[in-house]
């Protein structure tokens, strides 16, 4: 089974599915509902995950897959919602042909290609915890070998639309390359930003590297040929990945003695967000990293505002992905407070750049914040639920 290239399904939700083996050596799956809009629906060979795509579920909704037979295929409950039937191919024979909800006939050679075209998907979130199932179970007979999914709830309409890049990219792992300045760059005398804690969320075959260059600006990051290094990477992965490219600088374009415009800084963003896009990869703009200094009043000082807010401006005449991390970071430093947010400093006196416990806080925060942009990515970042939540408890409860 293949994506559904230009299908789109309107109004449904994805749920991730697991099958596991029982104590009695049987199999039994749940699925999870995660939210968002689905792209038709695909297999992962040995039939240990799958997503589909389904009716309406509440996300977090938790149920039991019931296995029917195996010349029906999988019957999917929600809690009083609708139903779906999956039917799939068994030995290069379809055991039921119908219109797939993707409005495309299924074929046998589809299957020939499912077990390539998708990631396998490790998410630890989506393997129910077994009180939370809330079906009858009906375990598989462990003999059932499915080699694709073939066509899902031919009662549901198909809705035609041009699929968003995303989904499409979705059969191949992501690769994160980090461009920008010292509160990207790896932890150094001078330097230390969130990018390695970022990169050390990562599961393979996902991976990244940091880029980050203390003291670059928007232009001498260029001139120096640091970009040209981040653009072969680029061009050396495009090909078995999905490419993304943080870019995150303002902490020293807008030193006096750099000579750099507002107007420049923005036009030099959107210039390499295009660069990037013409290699067939994804931008993400990234407001800068906030400075952890306080005024006498306690208040963590703002003097990124402009940066931030060019920043967005450039995204936005690009129509580039971007993640305002000036302003959540900014929200999380003031609900900690002062003693706490310099315990993140890389050394005493230095307010800007990150030790390696700041890297995995702040690059925890990178990673939901580039994740609340888009869920697909999910399955290919380690969650870290204790600290996510409090940092999000922290920034909620922020007064700034």
């Amino acid at each position: 089974m293949e994506w559904c290239g230009v299908q789109y399904l309107q109004q449904m939700t994805t749920l991730e599915i697991r099958v596991r083996s029982t104590k009695r050596g049987e199999k039994e799956a749940g699925f999870l509902a995660l939210g968002g809009a689905a792209v038709c629906l695909g297999l992962h060979q040995g039939f240990e995950s799958f997503s589909l795509a389904a009716p309406v579920f509440d996300r977090g909704r938790r149920g039991k897959v019931q296995v029917v037979n195996e010349a029906v295929g999988i019957l999917v409950k929600g809690k009083g919602g609708p139903e779906m039937v999956l039917v799939y191919e068994e030995d290069g024979r379809p055991v039921r042909r119908r219109t797939s909800a993707c409005g495309v006939a299924p074929t046998p050679s589809a299957s020939s290609s499912a077990s390539q075209s998708l990631p396998r998907s490790t998410q630890q979130a989506a393997a129910p915890p077994e009180e939370d199932w809330n079906q009858t179970t009906t375990t598989e007979d462990s003999t059932m070998k499915p080699q694709a999914l073939l066509s899902a709830a031919a009662f549901l309409p198909a809705f035609v639309s041009a699929a968003p890049s995303a989904d499409k990219r979705a059969a191949k792992p992501p690769a994160f390359f980090l461009a920008g300045d010292s509160t990207t760059a790896v932890q150094s005398t001078g330097g230390g930003g969130w990018g390695n804690g970022f990169l050390s969320f990562l599961k393979k075959p996902a991976f990244g590297t940091n880029y980050g260059r203390n003291g670059r600006t928007t232009v001498d990051y260029v001139s120096q040929g640091h970009w040209a290094t981040v653009k072969d990477a680029v061009k050396s992965n495009t090909a078995n990945f999905d490419v993304y490219v943080t870019i995150q600088f303002g902490h020293n374009d807008q030193k006096p003695e750099k000579n750099i415009s507002l107007d420049q800084y923005q036009t030099n963003l959107g210039n390499l967000a295009k660069e990037i896009k013409a290699l067939g990869a994804t931008p993400i703009l990234v407001t800068p990293l906030t400075r952890r200094s306080f005024n006498s009043a306690g208040v963590v000082t703002n003097n990124l505002s402009n940066e931030r807010e060019r920043t967005i401006a450039a995204a936005t005449e690009t129509k580039t992905t971007y993640i305002d991390l000036n302003l959540n970071s900014r929200k999380y430093v003031q609900a900690i407070g002062e003693t706490k947010a310099h315990s993140y400093n890389l050394v005493e006196s230095d307010n800007t750049h990150l030790n390696a416990e700041g890297s995995v806080v702040f690059g925890r925060l990178v990673a939901d914040l580039v994740l609340q942009k888009n869920k697909g990515l999910e399955q290919w970042f380690t969650p870290n639920k204790t600290l996510s939540d409090e940092i999000w408890k922290a920034i909620n409860s922020s007064t700034v």
